[in-house]
């Protein structure tokens, strides 16, 4: 199948796009400049020259595909997701260019269209099951930034149902790898000097998923039905038992919970989603390799504290030193902060 990416470069993007090559699918990822070419050429695809913001670009782009791949995102750094001028470029991606390629795909007839969504699109509900037939409300905060235009971006998915284009929305999990930055983050957060104090109790759930997963799925979706399904790992996670591992992982001082939060981040932290991902294995012939996050984040970390702790060629460092030190240059000075999203 002829397919076109954007956002091929990201966090899903590498791994979709790298999953997609393996399968015999001719894949063109949307690029920027000659480092994401380089990177696309790697992986196998073929980098195609798009501004996602203009409407005749985007078009050409897509003349040839038989399927779309939506997975473009501009994800401010953690320390900035509070601030709604950060995701401006991001809810632009949402709102317009998901619109210019709906239109694409209804002239050009393609077969599919997938789109990434994030589970915090629908309201949380606490302990009980969420799964693809649970119709879920607006968020209290869907009417700020990320998640007004990520709900947006879905329900103009409807447009391809006309024109009999397969219209595929994943919700996915709180992403972690070992080059995420928000796992670096976390990382920094809990080797800081500064004491982390998690906002809330700790007893909500939430859901998570591994980006090399995370990219499978968008790779195994390409066959599913019209739908929305949720993807995540197979065991749903409270806050306080994932903070409990990391800061066991990392050998830390026990972690103080409870701590208010202000503002819309707050609100979503506070959420509970309990996540089955039940019906899209089972629809997509898909099993994540990190069953849970509990076993998954420390194997990232540990693969990330190899990257750091490798000796340089003219270093005699020790590749098994001790996380703190470790990672002690990621975290210097950078990524404190009295709270931080998942």
């Amino acid at each position: 199948m002829r397919v076109f990416v954007t956002g091929g470069t990201g966090e899903i993007g590498r791994p979709a796009v790298s999953s997609l090559v393996s399968r015999g699918h001719v894949v063109h990822v949307a690029s920027r400049g000659t480092d994401n070419d380089k990177l696309i050429l790697s992986m196998g695809a073929v980098p195609l020259r798009v501004d996602l913001f203009d409407r005749t670009s985007v078009q050409a782009a897509v003349a040839e595909a038989e399927a779309i791949l939506h997975l473009a995102t501009r994800i401010p750094p953690t320390a900035e997701m509070g601030d709604p001028a950060s995701w401006v470029e991001n809810d632009r991606l949402r709102r317009e260019t998901t619109a210019d390629l709906i239109e694409a795909a209804v002239g050009h007839g393609v077969k599919v269209f997938v789109l990434q969504s994030y589970f915090a699109v629908g309201a949380p509900e606490a302990d009980r099951w969420v799964d693809d037939r649970t119709r879920l409300p607006a968020p209290p905060w869907s009417r700020i930034g990320a998640m007004e235009s990520m709900r947006e971006a879905e329900l103009a998915m409807a447009a391809l149902k006309s024109a009999g284009t397969r219209a595929v929305t994943l919700r996915f999990g709180s992403l972690y790898s070992e080059t995420s930055e928000q796992l670096h983050a976390q990382v920094a957060a809990l080797l800081s000097s500064e004491p982390l104090h998690v906002v809330g109790s700790g007893e909500n759930f939430w859901p998570f998923i591994a980006s090399r997963d995370a990219g499978e799925a968008v790779s195994h979706a390409l066959m599913l039905p019209t739908g929305t399904y949720w993807v995540s790992d197979d065991a749903p996670v409270s806050v306080r038992a994932f903070w409990e591992m990391a800061a066991a992982t990392l050998e830390v001082d026990p972690l103080r919970f409870g701590a208010p939060g202000a503002g819309p981040m707050a609100d979503i932290l506070l959420g509970s989603w309990r996540i089955s991902n039940r019906r899209f294995r089972h629809a997509a012939r898909w099993t994540p390799q990190e069953a849970s996050v509990l076993e998954g984040w420390p194997r990232a970390v540990h693969r990330l504290l190899a990257e750091w702790a490798a000796p340089e060629p003219d270093s005699s460092a020790c590749a098994n030193a001790h996380p703190s030190s470790a990672l002690a240059s990621l975290s210097v000075g950078a990524l404190r902060r009295p709270q931080i999203t998942m």
